[in-house]
């Protein structure tokens, strides 16, 4: 493993020296970096820019990416699935200012998934905590390994983790592992009774026009479920939350304003669900369910309660709350939910909370037992 990773970051230093002598490797300004800068943050000119892709097309070939599967197409819906946000290891600077290390926990949690074979592993973003890392990613791939090996299809969304560093590498490292995102980082997928839809929430890394072209799609998707017999429940899946008690991350409300008032005009559409905030929360707002799932072992985050919670918060217990993940499976009265996770001390996968969605062709849902995590 070490040499592995000694290699990795042999190659990518290589990369960026060669990038440096051809002035093509500008100010590393994050994932609100939409444009290639040069020497002093101007523009690359469009031969510098094609010269740099081409540097990045040959520092991809020289690092084996692994390719994880997709699905084939739809599916009858006859087996569970999974759902597991924010995988991404603590970074340096987080565990140097006391925020908790969870990489056992991760593996841990991937294993288990590994046991119990779902059809699909969806993640809901932030898979390394440094998306043009190929050292992160090296990580993350020797993580996933168990649930590779299987053959278990993944259907991931972007998080602002995975944009971070140089946008040309990251979405390389993601489209290259993943080519359900390309050529677009948004698509749908239907399983059984279940349309799903999975959206690119970073606003910030998109131009202008990919925002708004998602947008519209992501209208005339939830029109295309609403008018589908044979769908009964829509799920949209987004890394950032738009609602949350998050005492580190407040309401995103460009997301409420973009993607939630869309989600409202859909009469299939039952619930969001995101991850973003480490933690696990859920509420029915407006008539409609929002589900966040960040337990996938970034650093934990407290929760408001009481009277300085923004919202009602359908889970019961105190913060942090527990790694987990969520198990779907379709039932023929709906949809059945139940979170598998564990806390810090003991790592025995136990089930923390369970609830349903109900109703069918459109008719409101309900919701039922909200348990207490522990």
């Amino acid at each position: 493993m070490q040499g592995r990773y000694a290699r990795s970051v042999i190659q990518k230093r290589t990369i960026h020296f060669v990038l440096s002598l051809l002035g093509l490797l500008g100010p590393q300004t994050g994932h609100t970096q939409n444009c290639p800068l040069g020497p002093a943050g101007q523009a690359l000119s469009p031969v510098a820019d094609q010269s740099k892709n081409q540097i990045v097309q040959t520092a991809s070939n020289l690092i084996e990416i692994p390719v994880y599967e997709s699905l084939p197409g739809d599916l009858p819906g006859l087996r569970p699935f999974a759902i597991l946000g924010d995988t991404q290891r603590t970074m340096d600077v987080e565990s140097a200012i006391g925020r908790e290390v969870n990489e056992k926990e991760s593996q841990s949690l991937i294993r288990n998934l590994a046991r119990e074979k779902p059809e699909f592993l969806v993640l809901l973003g932030d898979l390394t905590n440094f998306g043009a890392s190929s050292d992160e990613w090296e990580l993350f791939d020797s993580w996933m390994k168990p649930l590779r090996d299987q053959k278990i299809p993944v259907l991931p969304v972007f998080g602002n983790h995975d944009y971070w560093g140089w946008d040309l590498l990251a979405n390389r490292n993601m489209e290259s592992r993943f080519p359900v995102l390309k050529p677009r980082h948004w698509y749908s997928q239907k399983y059984g009774y279940v349309g799903m839809i999975f959206l690119d929430s970073n606003y910030a890394d998109l131009t202008e026009k990919q925002w708004t072209d998602q947008l519209a799609w992501y209208e005339s998707e939830l029109k295309k479920w609403d008018g589908d017999k044979a769908v009964r429940y829509v799920l949209t899946f987004a890394h950032h939350a738009p609602y949350s008690n998050s005492t580190v991350t407040s309401d995103d409300e460009r997301i409420q304003k973009d993607f939630v008032s869309r989600m409202k005009k859909s009469a299939k559409a039952t619930a969001m669900i995101n991850g973003h905030v480490h933690s696990y929360e859920r509420f029915l707002i407006d008539g409609k369910s929002f589900v966040i799932s960040g337990g996938g072992g970034g650093p934990r985050v407290e929760l408001q309660k009481g009277q300085e919670a923004r919202h009602h918060d359908l889970v019961q217990g105190e913060s942090p709350r527990p790694f987990h993940y969520l198990w779907v499976t379709l039932k023929p009265a709906g949809l059945q939910v139940e979170v598998r996770g564990f806390q810090k001390a003991d790592p025995t996968v136990r089930t923390i909370d369970t609830f349903k969605y109900l109703g069918q062709d459109g008719t409101p849902f309900s919701i039922k037992k909200a348990s207490h995590t522990h």
